[in-house]
């Protein structure tokens, strides 16, 4: 009895190590690397782009939709506010001008992020895309806590 009670206290201890530990962690996330010269494929709206890493195999490296870090934009979809969604284009909009018109776009700093998505800063041409669109108005600082409009009302 006691050594079945021992092999238990045991058991929860290593897997409340392995749960509290900084790997399974979020907010402990470490940035995994860097990668220069990628390709842009396409993008779902101002805050989600799909891109190819060459040099990667396919399966971690072709069409990867990534998150940037730090921003949200408006939502495209149908229950947003006529004004909401007119934002969520424009945003749409600039991220594919931008990254199609880029020399070169670089990604930086990627980590899982909330809902196990991939998050990076991405780079064109020397610029921060984030910076970016938080410039023009076209997106809002963004942590993961509850999301603020972009557009009153």
């Amino acid at each position: 009895m006691i050594k079945k009670s021992v092999q238990s206290f045991i058991i929860y201890l290593l897997c409340m190590t392995m749960f509290y530990s900084p790997a399974f962690a979020e907010s402990n996330a470490e940035p995994y690397e860097n990668f220069k010269n990628v390709q842009f494929v396409k993008n779902y709206d101002g805050d989600s782009i799909t891109f190819n890493i060459p040099d990667a195999p396919a399966i971690v490296g072709k069409n990867i939709v990534v998150r940037l870090r730090g921003i949200d934009t408006p939502e495209l979809k149908k229950k947003s506010c006529p004004a909401a969604r007119e934002k969520a284009k424009q945003a749409k909009e600039q991220v594919h001008s931008l990254l199609t018109n880029a020399q070169v776009i670089n990604l930086h700093h990627l980590a899982r992020g909330k809902y196990f998505r991939i998050l990076a800063d991405v780079e064109f041409d020397g610029q921060d895309l984030a910076t970016a669109l938080l410039d023009q108005n076209l997106a809002m600082k963004y942590s993961g806590g509850k999301k603020i409009s972009l557009v009153p009302g």
